[in-house]
Formats: structure tokens, sequence, C-alpha cells
């Protein structure tokens, strides 16, 4: 069976639009601020869809700092990173999980912020300052994180110090 190559981007726009959204796009083709991607003036949300297609997990400096971690104190795991999987990594102390998803986190973080500063801008500009921030984002690749990690990396990132962002869906897509 042929997996289907959905153009994520295309289709939540098309979806946006038929269910009564603004598809920011349409109507600010040459913006002059770094908008978001949606605005849904019935339930007053701002929404910026961000899209994962690059799988960072197995880069060579993410793996040394991950053996280590599991190699060191308090935990002396007997495991390197190849061996951990969705089974494996419930089984991991939740202070490790959280270790490791720092690690990981920073390209996840680095997604945050900008949408941050997209959503903020866009309510700033188009005087939309009590409308809630909503991410919106798609796995399209990352598979060596478990989904667990992945919205646990959100979660983590958004406590931190993006507050205009309130709510996040997360999705797998073409997977």
């Amino acid at each position: 069976m042929k997996m289907l190559d959905i153009d994520i981007e295309r289709e939540f726009a098309s979806i946006v639009r038929d269910n009564g959204g603004v598809v920011l796009p349409d109507i600010l083709p040459h913006p002059h601020f770094l908008n978001a991607d949606f605005v849904f003036h019935m339930q007053r949300i701002v929404a910026e869809l961000k899209c994962v297609t690059k799988d960072n997990v197995f880069s060579g400096n993410n793996i040394d700092k991950v053996n280590l971690l599991l190699s060191g104190a308090p935990w002396k795991l007997d495991i390197q990173w190849k061996d951990i999987d969705e089974a494996t990594w419930k089984k991991l102390p939740r202070e490790l999980q959280v270790e490791i998803t720092k690690i990981f986190g920073n390209s996840i973080k680095r997604r945050i912020a900008k949408a941050n500063r997209q959503i903020r801008e866009t309510k700033d500009n188009l005087k939309l300052g009590d409308y809630t921030g909503l991410l919106i984002i798609a796995n399209d690749g990352v598979t060596s994180f478990p989904p667990a990690a992945f919205i646990n990396a959100i979660q983590l990132t958004l406590k931190s110090s993006f507050h205009e962002i309130r709510h996040f869906i997360y999705m797998t897509v073409n997977m």
C-alpha cells in the first residue's frame, strides 16, 4: 500500500477556508511583519502551523550526548541510544526522559520560538490582542523520537517563556 504524500500546508489552508477561518497569506500576500498562518475570528484564535520534516535525532552530537547521559550517574544504564524505542522509552525514569528530551528538543524549541513571534506580531499588527495563540505541529518526518517524547518536548518548551501560545495540536502526517 502506497503512503499518501499530503501537502500539509495546502490541505490545512483548504480546511481552514472551508470552515470559516482566514488564511492570512491569502489576504496578506506581502506583509510587513512576520505573520501567523490562520485566524479564526469566531473562536478568537490566531494559529501557526509548523511542519517538522527533518529528523535531527541521529546527529552524531545528539547521540553522543544521550549515550553519555545514559551511562552516567545516577542512571548508569547498560543501553545505548540505538536501543531506545517506544517500548523502552516508557521504561526510562521520568527524569531521564526529561533530560533526553532537552537534548533533542532544540529544533522544536526554535520552531516554537518563531511561532510565538509570528502569533505575537499578527495579534499586534491586526489588533487582535485578546485572541488566543494556537500552535499546530505536524510531524512529517521524525520517526526516531517517540510521539510521547515529541509532545513532552513541546510541553517543556511552552512552559519556559512562550506566552503567546496557549494551546497546541500535535499530529503525524505521511507516516
